[in-house]
């Protein structure tokens, strides 16, 4: 029988521990992905499971009501996985990924997309949200949101488990 690794002991995260900052991402056949990092800036390390809540705000600081953000495992660039408990120490930090179209769904009569100046992110179990500059334009009406992971390529979690 396998040993179970014990559960992350940390608390939830408080968004005042948290930072926010772009790490990386991707671009192809007309999808983006931006990795997005919640770093721990606190004195003692926080746990986080499941996805962060992602709204959009426009260049005034308005939501972005058009656009919604579905939980999606992975994305274009990557096979997901399920949602699992991410511990946080000082100073480390947990990724997930922000996925969009940049194709306007003309059969939907889109034929420009919104503009996303901003995004507003809350932790799994924090109160409030993070802000971040990141302009971009998503189209279709929809981004998708990787749920937290401990390593900053979402590839990186499964390169161990493959045959050869």
């Amino acid at each position: 029988v396998a040993a179970v690794a014990p559960p992350p002991s940390g608390a939830p995260c408080a968004a005042e521990n948290l930072r926010l900052a772009v790490e990386g991402g991707d671009a192809g056949m007309g999808h983006r992905v931006t990795t997005l990092a919640l770093r721990n800036a606190g004195p003692s390390a926080c746990t986080v499971t499941g996805y962060p809540s992602v709204s959009l705000l426009d260049g005034d600081g308005k939501l972005l009501t058009g656009v919604r953000a579905a939980q999606a495992p992975g994305n274009y660039f990557a096979q997901g996985r399920a949602p699992t408990p991410v511990e946080i120490r000082p100073q480390q930090a947990a990724w997930f990924d922000l996925a969009w179209s940049v194709i306007p769904h003309e059969d939907k009569g889109e034929t420009t997309c919104p503009s996303a100046k901003t995004v507003r992110v809350t932790a799994p179990g924090a109160a409030s949200a993070i802000a971040l500059p990141l302009a971009f334009t998503p189209c279709g009406g929809q981004v998708e949101v990787s749920p937290l992971r401990p390593v900053a390529e979402a590839s990186a979690q499964t390169a161990g488990s493959a045959a050869g």
